[in-house]
């Protein structure tokens, strides 16, 4: 079964994110595109460049993964905006692991200062149970074994570039942050084993 092109209300979300986001949503559509064009009906192809055996497992890493960030960066912002509940188990979470939320979206701010194209990620770890924000360069490396994605930023210049100046990337993470749909992300804290 090919994988679907979700739909995601980002309506409210236009007010600082207004000329890339459609853009950024034709890139999600590609991904999953390309992604079932790799995966076909058997769900791997043997077909690939000669003399390259693991051009399909990059590729599909690249594609699959492409399609399951975007996916989780659209979906914290779906909706109405949340506030995170200052009684739920994530804010304990971010308590135990950075001091806070405010010491957490300051964390989040001096991410966003990492020069070059890549994600900020909210992380769960499964062995620890702490919080981690990690940089990821391409979403097909560093994404971290056997840790939840709790939340994505994408920060790639497709994301932002056509309504924020160069200089301003880490306005662009401050305003998506204002903006996220807490209710989910702690629905994702929620269910970990």
């Amino acid at each position: 079964m090919p994988h679907a092109v979700r739909e995601f209300d980002l309506a409210r979300v236009r007010r600082t994110w207004g000329r890339a986001i459609k853009l950024h949503l034709g890139l999600y559509e590609g991904y999953v595109k390309e992604l079932n064009a790799l995966t076909g009906n058997s769900g791997r192809s043997s077909a690939g460049p000669a003399g390259e055996p693991d051009a399909w497992a990059r590729r599909f890493a690249f594609e699959y993964n492409g399609v399951v960030l975007h996916e989780s960066f659209f979906e914290a912002l779906s909706g109405a905006a949340a506030p995170l509940s200052r009684d739920g188990a994530l804010a304990a979470a971010l308590k135990r692991s950075y001091g806070g939320h405010a010491a957490w979206l300051a964390d989040i701010r001096e991410l966003a200062k990492v020069r070059g194209i890549g994600w900020i990620a909210t992380v769960a770890s499964a062995a620890t149970g702490r919080l981690h924000n990690i940089w990821i360069d391409q979403h097909h490396l560093a994404v971290p074994a056997g840790a939840q994605v709790l939340l994505v930023l994408d920060l790639w210049e497709h994301a932002w570039i056509l309504d924020y100046a160069p200089s301003e990337r880490g306005r662009f993470v401050t305003d998506l942050v204002r903006q996220l749909n807490w209710s989910v992300i702690e629905a994702r804290f929620d269910s970990l084993p």
